[in-house]
């Protein structure tokens, strides 16, 4: 069962969202949901990739319902 957490924005979220628009990506914010859910949806013509932002330093590890997430997800 993924369990809902706090759930933050990390330092370089706003830049990579920025880039990936830059770069003609729709994005879609998902970091409220919590509950192991990745950051981000990322659309393009004829594909969706879902994405989890961390910090550059390694300063944050993936959550247990992130990973529980990562092991669910059928997509």
């Amino acid at each position: 069962m993924i369990r809902r957490r706090f759930s933050h924005r990390d330092r370089n979220h706003t830049a990579i969202v920025r880039a990936l628009r830059g770069a003609g990506r729709q994005v879609i914010e998902l970091h409220a949901l919590g509950a192991g859910v990745p950051d981000i949806l990322v659309l393009w013509p004829g594909g969706f990739s879902l994405q989890e932002i961390k910090n550059p330093d390694g300063g944050n590890s993936f959550e247990p319902s992130q990973l529980e997430f990562q092991r669910d997800y059928r997509g």
